[in-house]
């Protein structure tokens, strides 16, 4: 137990080390994961019946650095929905806490919720793997943006 426990501590303590340690991605980053400009994007993916996924990407500039930075938001929608608009500030929608883009240009995040998996599957379809430690389940996420599409 204890080693599992290390390695769950380890795991998030080196991930959000690199998630910190690069300030920012260069707008070829973005281009290079297919991230061309700020809007919404659409995830369909034909294996999941019920849900699409939407992530919104908004262009801030850190208040600390003030240096440009993208922040990503994303909720779930029924697959016969044609609204692909979504407030940020909406209680269904999630802030990545932090993402990286890989050398194969996919993005991921993981997202920790209070919960147990049946009070947050239907928030969290789209995800890759996940793992518990009491009442926290973390979600795993990687996404490839050319497989989306641009809504707005």
């Amino acid at each position: 137990m204890k080693k599992i426990l290390f390695s769950m501590v380890l795991f998030v303590f080196i991930t959000l080390l690199v998630g910190c340690a690069k300030n920012g991605y260069s707008i070829k980053d973005y281009e290079n994961a297919h991230i061309v400009k700020d809007g919404v994007y659409l995830f369909n993916n034909p294996k999941i019946e019920k849900y699409n996924l939407l992530v919104k990407i908004n262009t801030v500039i850190d208040e600390k650095t003030g240096k440009e930075k993208r922040e990503f938001f994303m909720t779930t929608i029924d697959k016969n929905s044609k609204n692909y608009t979504f407030n940020i500030n909406s209680k269904d929608v999630i802030k990545w806490p932090f993402y990286n883009i890989d050398k194969r240009n996919i993005v991921s995040t993981r997202i920790y919720e209070k919960g147990t998996f049946e009070e947050l599957k239907h928030r969290h379809p789209y995800f890759i793997s996940g793992s518990s430690y009491k009442d926290q389940m973390g979600f795993s996420y990687k996404l490839d943006f050319s497989k989306a599409k641009f809504i707005q």
